[in-house]
């Protein structure tokens, strides 16, 4: 029946319907699947639900006829002529639930089908058709199909179903449902019943409804192939006409056979292709698959395990990716899980199985013969399986494909890519790592979307109790007490244990197992001797990597016996193979153990393959499980540890402590090997098993459903048992761990608690550790001395690594104290008493959150105390500049930048007891209100407030803006205030009353003003729940006005001066400042909440609000002429006045649709009105003038962004205006407002000159000159040339004006007054040479040149000799400003024809100073120099102003004469920068901005220049230089050369590299070098840091900010030619800035080029730094994976095993495996695969 039949009655069995009564209403799904099985008729393809058959006939709406499901009834037969029915109730819509009628009626129909006499003894199917949901809600009910297919007796099957942790909620109900409508029916419904019915059930998913549906995709495609390739376009139509007639043969319960299909008159003008049926082919490939799937032993003792949680997450997966893989260790059971899948998809469709030795090798084309396909592409093949968009290929065991058998893997996996709907599910071991499908097409994968990797590891509890309740004659086996216990968890080896005689010896470990296999034979006594011989032989040729063995010469008995036994796999042919590879890896210990030449059969110089490496660590099991002692198990290891040996040997020797089942045993064994002197092997052990026995915890938590957006990627979890028995041992070794692995100790125990989410019963215990080792080391802080430290842990660890490791215990203590809440609370207390509180607070100011579950009074004691700073005795306000309210708190209080709810433990303690939480804040607002009024004797101002309870006073009111970001000066405060407001917040949303949460946060009493801001917020963004809590605020006309005042400000941006903002990162929470902004209350007033209360339903709210404003207005003066809103007087008859339903007038409005709807519109009164009028006009005027002065201020500071209307409309408005007079900066009572006019005229006047269009600047020249000489007539900030811009500049702006006027006029005047500015004592207008140096320029080059000499010559000034008279010194600059005067005259006249060129002006010598010393002990320092006192003295900060204004025409091609500056004042640069002190000798002052200009244009003069005129021109002066100036200078030019030569092509890449290389040779010729290149801490020198960081494109921020690359990946690929002198510099000195500052370079753009200069570096670092901070803690291990995984996926022929290069890498990621980076094993075992 159809969706829009009529449905059926719920008891008892449908009566038979006429196909006239029961035919469908149109439905288009229906008619979609109707439309595939008659296209499936037409091509002769297998029908869905019926694999292995071929249709006869397609019936539609036959249930008259006895097929009670009878939209559709597929008659069809299979190879031997058998008879198969398959009938079909289509419903688009179904849930399977007990609520859904329609799955109730479709049981009814199965009922009606299975009364029938011949149901059960025939090939009858029953399905329901329905539309693609998602395979997360349809998968449990396909599970519980298979399942009943599967299992062989009822009993199981409902066991099974009944059991928790095996069968979901979801399985079991559906069942559930299923019996209780058979009942319902009338029906038994006894457990064989369910069974019996269930196997014949089908649920048949189709995905027509779907946006871009892959059966459509299909169904269209498969169309054009039934019709003749000249009309195998029409297609599409074919398939619209099948739809439209299955409709047609449906409406008249017809049916259709093949050649009535193709001879239907609505379907005549098709030409129909030949007749292609692949059923033969079809058959022999399921037949492979079966066989494939056969192998797969997925029972023991006849039992099996559902595996549930873990086929739900394939099905998840499913339903975003197309490529899924499920990996594991060997013998965890994810072929199980595959074989699972296999089988319940081949109920209703075709599918492929791939299996090593399963497989054809070499191809599609090899493969199509043996199939006989007589189709072209593996595509065709595929496109027939997936007939409707749900075909599945399975690879099973990626590890062990041949490279001929990969061949075909990879023809069919590009194939499936192509096809619509075409899945592909695979198998591979965990421990190849993530994504190790390196072998397949890589890109056939990106088609086909790679879903996160399903890891399956052994069983777990409740799958170990579904598995003795399955085979009761386990139980003993899986008991938690027995002595096998870890072994039996591996489902491989819990099966042969199971087929052990039930008193044989106990077997403990895999290698007692082992060796029972290996000395049995896995036989009986009879014919050992000869299987023994066998399994030798074979294990001599997979020591050597073969894996399918030639075993013509072997007796039969024994291999007959050996494959019975379930060694080994019969291929035939005489080939076989090891039957699992644990039993390979088995046979490979065993032989490594008897034959002494073994070891020489392996290539050990290379990285050991999975299966080799396992082997040798199961032999290196062997030799310490039950010995006496280690020393077998030590010469192993030294065996493998020899020079060439890869480290991936050692490895598996190393771990196979941890790994052995009897590690509490081995352990002990080897313990005084681990805890020798120097640790080091301990240390090894722990890295290695962190690194290697690890999965990211991304994928694990993902997996567990949760959020993991802001996990690091970087995080791992343990993957296996070996950390916690690695822990075990620890946690038993206590005192007795050494001092040296401690830290490593520290990192494995913090990481399992993370790993764990703190939840698991292990990670007390750790804590508790942690929690000694914590309190040890700062008693010995608490005793301050260096020494006293350094004693700790048998004097092994220095002082700072002890800090350090300080650092990383209280961290990890801090994330699960809630763990021990009795440590917590005595840790905390403790804390709070020591005089390095603050230390403590700051150091657990981000991992307060379990703190603060555990010990909140505690926490927030400690707080209090690290941030409140006591006044000291007698401290005046006026000491030390703001006196006692800039000190009240401590430098603490700076860790609360940015402000926000989430910094400190303030969301958290309101959270854990609330009570705590609030006594913080109000102690910190307290103690800020305190320091705020110190030494203020009077009485505090109030705000009163009628709440219902009574008047509130609010006290000091200026507090109100303190939760605001830029309202208070104490950030602690600030965010705590912040904190409390988001928890009001939270708790109103949670569905608190607000008038409770206001009440509890304001607290009784007087209370502080910043509390009201918070009741405010709570009640805007709360309306309309706070109506009622609302009326006490917005009756108070004072609030109303300092409200309004406080929205007007909420969103004014405050100017960040400093660029903190750019190194300030607010810490991730629960509430940030992002969300308090977002609230309702940032763009809102109390005001406006005045309307809702006019006309509000409950009169009562009104009334309460007018008779407070009445009563306030009472108290309060009559409103002068000159109140307005913002006076109180005024406010309140505003208020009463919106509460006046009368002053509200209807209006009509337009809706957005367009309709029409009648509004209220308030009108003020006439007395408010007229009242209001001149402060409209007035307001309006002021809105115009705010308009113009912002538009003025952008536009001075951004040209180009003004039209010509928008500049012409500024200049009417400024020469409308009068000039101001401007008082001096420092005068009391300055007009801020007539300073501000005079600077927005002087603005406009520039934007005129530079913006104007050519009228515009001739006939207002004159006024913008007038405009200039009147301001520069005037006083001037003298902090105005401070300023890196033009604006608060009037010097600069006249400068810059004048400039752009010459353009148009450049006669003498003009020149003249241009060059005076310049000359001008105050070097300020040297900002604006840059914004004009082009315009000036073009106007005449000349003029140019004759700026920059003025400039200079106007900053040598005359130095002030103290013993000289004052008239003396006044006289002197008299003469200067003389000689100054004398060189603008010069200039004039060289411009205008009356004389020659000046020279450039000769700067007066610095004669510097070395900088002193402290002398702490050795040679005396050599004496100090007296300066000798020149009259003048040259300002080379001004100097070097005026230069860099010369940055936008540094072209020396155009303008030679730049060179020549630069020849002229480089002896002035050599002696300002101590070229005549000595080397060690350093400079007391760099002339910084000098050598920033100087060199940056000495760059732009170096293009065009050979070598050696480089080194003339620009280098060979700066060798000589004291070290500490070589160093500024070389850090600017380095950067200076970049720009030119990444940016244009005036330099050549080897001109570039000479400067850079002899650039670095000069870095490196000096005893700071050589420190920095030995110093092993993240500390860097700024001056060194600053030139190192040039070097590897990097701008270095001095520790306060991470330096900044400027490489981009536009020029990256320029850069290869300088990586030789980065090789030098990295390779010398290994430090953590070099190395994340070059990871950071070849991250911008990784490149084939970059590989071999990487390599180089690397082998260098790993040669001189093996320590975990550099490669874990500072990350450079895991970013030089993720940098090589990106050359791996972008060439992936660098990483061939024969490339050059590829051993070197090999060793790299092993040495790195060694010191604890998980990535590089992932990656180590991803190359394996090439």
């Amino acid at each position: 029946m159809s969706e829009t039949s009529t449905k059926r009655k719920r008891n008892g069995p449908a009566k038979p319907a006429s196909p006239a009564a029961s035919g469908p209403a149109g439905s288009e799904f229906e008619a979609q699947v109707g439309a595939s099985y008659l296209l499936a008729l037409l091509l002769g393809s297998e029908p869905r639900g019926l694999p292995g058959t071929i249709i006869d006939s397609v019936l539609f709406q036959r249930a008259s006829e006895g097929y009670p499901l009878d939209d559709v009834v597929i008659r069809a037969h299979d190879q031997v002529g058998a008879q198969a029915t398959l009938e079909i109730q289509v419903k688009r819509s179904i849930s399977f639930t007990a609520s859904d009628e329609v799955f109730r009626s479709v049981v009814s129909q199965v009922v009606e089908a299975a009364r029938k006499p011949d149901f059960w003894g025939s090939k009858h199917e029953l399905a329901v058709a329905t539309a693609r949901t998602s395979r997360k809600i349809d998968g449990p009910y396909q599970d519980v199909l298979t399942w009943a297919r599967q299992i062989g007796s009822a009993a199981t099957f409902i066991g099974r179903i009944d059991q928790k942790g095996v069968a979901s909620d979801d399985m079991r109900n559906f069942v559930a449902t299923f019996r209780g409508h058979l009942k319902d029916s009338g029906f038994a419904h006894d457990d064989e019943t369910v069974w019996k019915l269930l196997r014949r059930f089908q649920i048949l998913v189709f995905d027509y409804t779907a946006v871009g549906s892959a059966s459509e995709a299909l169904a269209r495609e498969r169309s054009a192939r039934a019709l003749e390739p000249s009309d195998a376009a029409r297609g599409g139509d074919l398939w619209r006409d099948l739809m439209g007639l299955a409709l047609s043969i449906a409406s008249k319960g017809g049916d259709r056979s093949r050649e009535a299909l193709r001879n239907d008159e609505n379907l005549k003008g098709y030409r129909w292709a030949t007749l292609q049926l692949h059923y033969k082919s079809l058959a022999v490939l399921a037949a492979d698959g079966a066989a494939a799937l056969a192998d797969i032993r997925d029972q023991i003792n006849g039992a099996s395990i559902s595996r549930a949680a873990r086929v739900a997450e394939v099905q998840d997966r499913l339903d975003i990716a197309r490529y899924i893989e499920i990996r594991g260790d060997a013998g965890v059971g994810k072929s199980g899980i595959l074989k699972h899948f296999a089988l319940q998809a081949a109920t209703s469709t075709g599918i492929v199985v791939l299996k090593h030795e399963r497989v054809t090798p070499r191809g599609w084309a090899a493969l199509r013969n043996v199939l006989s396909f007589d189709g072209a592409a593996a595509r065709d093949l595929l496109v027939e399986l997936a007939a409707d968009g749900t075909g599945l290929l399975f690879i099973d065991n990626l590890d062990l494909f041949t490279s001929d058998e990969r061949v075909t893997v990879n023809d069919l996996v590009r194939a499936a890519a192509t096809v619509p709907g075409f899945s592909v599910i695979a198998t591979a071991r965990r421990k190849s790592g993530p994504n190790d499908d390196v072998w397949l097409a890589q890109e056939a994968l990106d088609d086909l979307g790679r879903a996160p990797p399903i890891i399956i590891g052994e069983l777990d509890d409740a799958e170990v109790e579904e598995m003795a309740a399955a085979a009761p004659a386990l139980a003993g086996l899986l008991s938690s007490n027995h002595p096998a216990r870890d072994v039996t968890r591996n489902l491989f080896r819990l099966a042969r244990l199971a087929a052990r005689p039930t008193d044989a010896p106990v077997l403990r470990t895999e290698i007692d197992m082992a060796d029972e296999w290996w000395g049995t034979a896995d036989g009986p006594e009879e014919g050992r001797r000869e299987r023994a011989r066998t399994l030798r032989n074979l294990a001599e040729q997979a020591i050597r990597g073969i894996a399918t063995f030639d075993v013509s010469s072997h007796p039969a008995a024994s291999l007959d016996s050996l494959t019975r036994s379930e060694t080994l796999r019969d291929y035939g042919h005489d080939r076989a193979g090891f039957r699992h590879d644990v039993l390979r890896e088995w046979a490979v210990a065993k032989y490594l153990g008897i034959e002494e030449a073994a070891f020489d059969q392996l290539v050990l110089t290379s990285p050991a393959q999975p299966f080799l490496a396992r082997g040798v660590e199961l032999y290196s099991r062997s030799l310490i499980e039950g010995a006496a002692d280690h020393s077998a198990w030590s010469a192993l290891l030294s065996e493998v540890s020899g020079p060439g040996i890869h480290a991936s040997w050692r490895r598996a020797v190393l771990l196979a402590l941890v790994r052995s089942e009897a590690a509490a045993e081995v352990l002990k064994t080897a313990e005084p090997v681990l805890t020798a002197a120097d640790s080091a092997l301990l240390n090894e052990l722990v890295r290695t098993t962190m690194a290697v026995d690890a999965q990211p915890a991304r994928e694990l938590f993902a997996e567990a459903g949760l959020d993991v957006s802001l996990m690091p990627d970087s995080l791992t979890v343990p993957s296996g048992p070996s950390w916690l028995r690695l822990i075990a041992w620890l946690l038993k070794l206590d005192d007795k761990i050494p001092g040296g692995s401690i830290p490593a100790v520290v990192d494995l125990f913090t990481s399992w608690s993370v790993g764990m989410l703190g939840f698991d019963n292990i990670t007390p215990h750790l804590l508790r550790r942690l929690y000694r080792w914590l309190t040890t080391i700062e008693a010995a802080w608490k005793r301050g001395y260096y020494r006293e430290r350094s004693k700790l842990f048998g004097g092994v660890l220095s002082a700072d690594q002890i800090g350090s490791l300080r650092e990383d215990i209280r961290r990890g203590f801090a994330m699960f104290a809630n763990r021990v809440p009795d440590l917590a609370v005595a840790y905390l207390a403790a804390a709070k008493d020591r005089e390095d509180r603050e230390q403590i607070a700051s150091a657990i100011h981000k991992f307060r959150g379990a703190l603060a579950a555990a010990a909140p009074d505690e926490l927030a004691d400690l707080f209090g105390a690290a941030l409140i700073q006591e006044p000291k005795k007698d401290e005046r306000d006026d000491d030390f500049g703001g006196g006692y309210r800039d000190r009240a708190f401590t430098l603490l209080d700076s860790s609360f930048l940015p402000v926000s709810p989430a910094q400190g433990p303030f969301v958290d303690l309101l959270k854990a007891r609330p009570e705590t939480g609030k006594r913080l804040v109000r102690k910190l607002v307290d103690h800020a209100i305190k320091a705020e009024t110190h030494g203020y004797n009077g009485s505090p101002e109030t705000i009163e407030i009628q709440m219902p309870e009574g008047v509130r006073r609010f006290l000091w009111p200026h507090t109100i803006i303190w939760s605001r970001e830029a309202g208070s000066r104490y950030h602690a405060v600030t965010s705590g205030l912040m904190a409390l407001e988001g928890w009001g917040h939270e708790r109103i949303d949670a569905g608190e009353a607000v008038d409770a949460v206001i009440a509890d946060i304001i607290g009784t009493g007087d209370t502080p003003a910043a509390y009201l801001m918070i009741a405010i917020d709570l009640v805007l963004s709360h309306w309309p729940a706070s109506k009622t809590a609302a009326v006490s605020f917005v009756a108070n006309p004072q609030l109303l006005v300092m409200d309004r005042t406080r929205q007007a400000r909420e969103h004014v941006e405050f100017p960040d001066i400093f660029g903190l903002k750019a190194i300030q990162r607010e810490p991730t929470g629960p509430i940030t400042a992002a969300s308090l902004a977002a609230r309702p209350s940032r763009d809102a007033s109390l005001e406006v909440l005045l309307k809702f209360y006019t006309f509000d339903e409950e009169a009562d709210h009104r009334e309460r609000a007018v008779a407070l404003l009445e009563a306030a207005r009472a108290t309060l003066d009559e409103p002068t002429p000159e109140s307005n809103l913002g006076d109180p007087e005024f406010m309140v008859l505003h208020a009463l006045n919106q509460l006046d339903p009368a002053n509200w007038q209807p209006r009509e409005v337009e809706l957005e649709d367009g309709s029409k709807a009648e509004v209220r519109e308030y009108v003020s009164p006439k007395s408010e009105a007229d009242h209001l009028a001149p402060f409209q006009a007035q307001a309006e005027e002021s809105l115009l003038s705010v308009h113009v002065h912002k538009a003025a201020a952008t536009l001075l500071d951004n040209p180009g962004r003004g039209n010509p209307e928008a500049v012409k409309v500024l200049v009417e408005w400024a020469r409308a205006q009068l000039f101001p007079n401007i008082a001096q900066p420092d005068e009391e009572g300055r007009d801020v407002a007539a300073w501000s006019l005079g600077e927005t005229i002087t603005n406009i006047a520039l934007i005129a000159m530079r913006e104007g269009d050519t009228e515009l600047r001739r006939s207002n020249r004159d006024w913008a000159h007038d405009v200039f000489a009147r301001r520069l007539s005037q006083p001037m900030d003298r902090a105005s040339g401070m300023l890196d811009r033009l604006q608060f500049n009037p010097l600069a702006i006249a400068f810059v004006g004048y400039a752009f006027s010459l353009r148009d006029r450049a006669e003498e005047a003009d020149v003249r007054q241009l060059l005076e500015i310049v000359s001008n004592e105050s070097s300020a207008a040297s900002r604006g040479l840059a914004a004009s140096a082009v315009a000036i320029a073009k106007a005449d080059e000349r003029i140019l040149k004759s700026v920059v000499r003025c400039a200079l010559k106007a900053t040598v000034y005359c130095d002030r000799n103290w013993d000289d008279d004052e008239s003396v010194y006044e006289a002197r600059k008299k003469d200067m400003r003389r000689e100054v005067a004398a060189a603008v005259a010069s200039e004039l006249d060289w411009l205008f024809g009356r004389s020659g060129e000046p020279a450039w002006p000769d700067l007066p010598l610095r004669n510097p100073l070395a900088r002193r010393g402290i002398l702490l002990g050795g040679d005396p320092v050599r004496p100090r120099r007296r300066r000798m006192r020149p009259e003048t003295f040259v300002d080379s900060a001004a100097a070097g102003r005026w230069l860099d204004g010369l940055k936008n025409v540094a072209d020396v091609s155009q303008r030679p004469w730049l060179r020549s500056l630069i020849e002229h004042y480089r002896p002035w640069t050599h002696d300002a920068n101590g070229g005549s002190l000595e080397e060690d000798e350093d400079l007391d002052q760099i002339p910084t901005e000098w050598n920033d200009a100087y060199f940056n244009l000495l760059a732009a003069c170096a293009s065009g220049l050979s070598i050696e005129e480089v080194d003339q021109f620009a280098l060979n002066d700066i060798a000589g230089l004291p070290f500490n100036a070589r160093l500024s200078v070389i850090g600017r030019l380095v950067r200076s050369v970049d720009v030119i030569y990444l940016d244009t092509q005036l330099i050549e890449a080897g001109v570039a590299a000479h400067i850079r290389q002899k650039l670095a040779q000069a870095v490196r010729q000096n005893y700071s070098w050589s420190r920095f290149a030995e110093d092993r801490s993240a500390s860097v020198e700024t001056r060194i840091g600053d030139a190192i960081s040039a070097f590897f494109f990097h701008v270095y921020h001095g520790g306060f900010a991470p330096p900044h690359c400027y490489l981009v990946s536009d020029v990256a690929d320029k850069a290869h030619a300088l990586l030789p002198v980065l090789e030098t510099l990295a390779a010398e000195a290994p430090t953590i800035l070099i190395a994340t500052e070059l990871m950071t370079v070849l991250e911008v753009r990784p490149h084939p080029a970059q590989l071999s200069f990487a390599i180089a570096v690397t082998q260098g670092w790993i040669t001189q730094r093996q320590d975990f901070e550099f490669w874990v803690d500072y990350g450079i291990g895991k970013r030089l994976c993720k940098w090589l995984q990106q050359l791996l996926d972008a060439y992936p022929a660098l990483f061939a095993s024969n490339a050059a290069g590829r051993d070197a890498i090999d060793q790299i990621l092993a040495a790195l495996v060694r010191v604890g980076v998980p990535e590089a094993r992932q990656l180590e075992t991803k190359l394996t695969g090439l």
